[in-house]
């Protein structure tokens, strides 16, 4: 990393970002890990870079989906079926678990920035179920699913953090 940082440096990038692929787990909250994060951040800030990372929040989190299953008590449940979904419900615990994990990980590290990827729960995922924390069931989940993620980003720009985001979420603090 501290190569990539000082070449971005020398070249006027004014940011370096861990993407999918390099190896980066902003979900990994092992103080071990953390140290590792937050001395590769402190020498790029010491270059002038902001430095942020990528994070698969949403959009195939759930059961069967490819980014790692958060639970499947926190996946979207089909209203026709039942069945679980490839999709994590973000109107679930999966939203007040993610969002410690990211206040733990951003405190440690001192990242600045962060690519948020699948946050489209809302928008295409309804959820039929009626046990997760912040829905009552298909009626109000994409709703709710919305407004939390718009809570998320509205948080984080609170921590000053820059937001990479779907466009629909530009007016919530990106």
């Amino acid at each position: 990393m501290a190569l990539a940082a000082e070449q971005a440096a020398d070249v006027g990038f004014d940011m370096l970002l861990y993407s999918f692929g390099s190896g980066f787990n902003l979900e990994n909250t092992s103080p071990a890990y953390m140290a590792g994060v937050a001395n590769s951040t402190r020498y790029a800030r010491s270059l002038g870079l902001e430095v942020g990372g990528y994070d698969l929040i949403v959009e195939d989190r759930g059961h069967g989906g490819y980014g790692g299953n958060v639970g499947d008590q926190w996946d979207v449940v089909d209203a026709g079926t039942g069945a679980l979904g490839t999709d994590a419900c973000f109107a679930s615990g999966w939203y007040d678990k993610l969002a410690g994990i990211f206040e733990t990980f951003f405190n440690a590290t001192g990242l600045t920035a962060i690519i948020t990827d699948g946050p489209y729960g809302g928008s295409h995922a309804p959820c039929a179920s009626t046990n997760h924390s912040h829905h009552a069931g298909l009626a109000d989940s994409v709703y709710q699913q919305t407004q939390h993620q718009v809570q998320f980003f509205r948080w984080l720009l609170s921590k000053g953090t820059y937001i990479l985001q779907p466009d629909s979420y530009f007016f919530s603090g990106a």
